[in-house]
């Protein structure tokens, strides 16, 4: 940010790791793929996991139902470029790729309504609350 003052007076924005997105493959409840737009035109293919939720594998008849309402939240994202908003953590907590490799762990909002995945999941008892620790729900 240039300060009306010139160079030097601005102050030094803080990092912020917010990106717009659009889905390319829901391969879980809880789990999808992503591509982000990073700006400069710039562009990153990214494995998400939801952050602070768990939901049922999808080899289980639970986990189909809770994939297929994963879906139904995201196509309801609507058309356009970049229908989605993801917010990861890294930059408050040392989250990164988990331990499957590949997968960061972010929060889903749809821009057309700013809802949260997460918490659209739990809402709808597809998921549950975890914050990572213990035995999974």
């Amino acid at each position: 940010m240039v300060s009306p003052d010139g160079p030097g007076a601005a102050t030094m924005p803080t990092p912020r790791y917010v990106y717009r997105a659009a889905l390319v493959a829901a391969h879980d409840a809880d789990t999808q793929t992503y591509v982000l737009d990073l700006g400069f035109n710039v562009r990153l293919r990214v494995n998400i996991r939801i952050l602070g939720i768990n939901a049922p594998e999808l080899a289980t008849p639970e986990g189909q139902v809770a994939q297929r309402a994963a879906l139904a939240w995201l196509m309801g994202a609507g058309a356009g470029e970049w229908p989605l908003i993801i917010a990861s953590q890294k930059a408050a907590t040392p989250i990164g790729p988990d331990k499957f490799g590949g997968r960061y762990d972010a929060l889903v909002w749809r821009q057309s309504d700013s809802t949260e995945l997460g918490a659209a999941l739990v809402t709808a008892g597809q998921a549950r609350m975890w914050n990572g620790q213990g035995a999974k729900p």
